[in-house]
């Protein structure tokens, strides 16, 4: 049996990240997305908002789980039994091929590079929050699955970060 762990921010989680997590799921015998507090970065949403909204949205998915982790991606991964971790490519492909190099130097776990959907390749949580502060729920609305949009309707332009 094959586990990946997803790790990341999930700030709030979004369409791509779901389109990843949904190929993942579908490679894999187990998925664990990781979401990740990180006190070096203030965030939108609590760690427990995080964590919620990212249940909500993978409740379809049979082999598919969430859990909070702080600390190193690797250090998730062997205390979680996973064997590989997924990234997805951003923009900043040259620093995801420097971190997969550190992890496989670090644990031996490699990384898998998973690709996001053309139609959603182009959505980040930056922006997710960006209309969120500016009061524009109706257009983060085709952003992000609708478990999370349930989470960030209610705080839209009233949430300042944390």
């Amino acid at each position: 049996m094959t586990t990946a762990l997803y790790p990341g921010s999930f700030d709030p989680l979004h369409n791509g990240h779901l389109a990843v997590i949904e190929r993942a799921a579908s490679s894999f015998d187990r998925v664990i997305v990781g979401v990740l507090t990180n006190p070096a970065k203030r965030g939108f949403l609590a760690p427990a908002e995080r964590l919620s909204a990212v249940q909500r949205a993978i409740g379809h998915l049979d082999n598919v789980v969430a859990v909070a982790f702080d600390g190193l991606a690797v250090a998730a991964a062997e205390a979680h039994g996973a064997d590989v971790l997924i990234r997805s490519w951003a923009k900043e492909y040259t620093h995801e091929l420097g971190m997969a190099a550190t992890n496989a130097a670090m644990s031996g776990v490699q990384t898998v590079f998973i690709p996001g959907r053309a139609a959603t390749g182009s959505i980040s949580s930056t922006r997710v929050r960006a209309l969120l502060q500016a009061g524009r729920a109706h257009d983060v609305q085709s952003l992000v699955p609708p478990g999370v949009f349930d989470v960030l309707a209610p705080m839209c332009a009233e949430r300042p970060a944390r």
